[in-house]
């Protein structure tokens, strides 16, 4: 996915000048898989992978991974 604002570039500055306002995000991008798998018909597990690319109003970017598991008892 990807978000943007048109105008948050009125909000921020450079994080050297302004740390607070350095972090004013210009845009995500979100990228994002999942897999489940049924093990039995009463047990599920899963996981989740994602990246989320963020870009700043002072041209700084960063990337942030996530990983996540789960599993699910059905009774």
């Amino acid at each position: 996915g990807h978000m943007q604002s048109s105008n948050s570039h009125r909000f921020g500055g450079s994080a050297v000048m302004d740390p607070v306002a350095g972090r004013t995000r210009k845009s995500e991008d979100w990228y994002d898989a999942g897999m489940f798998v049924d093990l039995t018909g009463a047990t599920r597990v899963g996981t989740d992978v994602a990246l989320y690319e963020d870009h700043y109003v002072d041209g700084t970017r960063a990337r942030n991974y996530s990983v996540m598991t789960t599993a699910y008892l059905f009774f």
